[in-house]
């Protein structure tokens, strides 16, 4: 998933609205962002999270499914849910 996402936030979107490429790119960032946060709060004991880094994640990750919602219906998120489930 982390790779599809780093395609999808790296290539350029040209095909349908600017406005739904901004949406699924940050949708992308936002995933390898996270997810990269997890991996450090799954294994690096001596990071201590502040209230507002976790506030901050917590509403970053609330304005991604926002996004997706602005999308979920368009091509290019059809495009990228199949590209999660063929990128190796």
């Amino acid at each position: 998933m982390n790779e599809a996402c780093r395609n999808t936030r790296n290539k350029q979107l040209q095909n349908g609205n600017q406005a739904d490429a901004g949406h699924l790119k940050e949708i992308a960032e936002t995933f390898m962002r996270l997810q990269q946060r997890r991996h450090t709060a799954d294994y690096d004991s001596s990071k201590r999270w502040t209230r507002t880094e976790v506030l901050n994640d917590v509403k970053r990750a609330s304005d991604a499914f926002d996004s997706w919602k602005a999308i979920r219906k368009e091509t290019i998120a059809d495009d990228f849910l199949l590209q999660l489930l063929i990128q190796r």
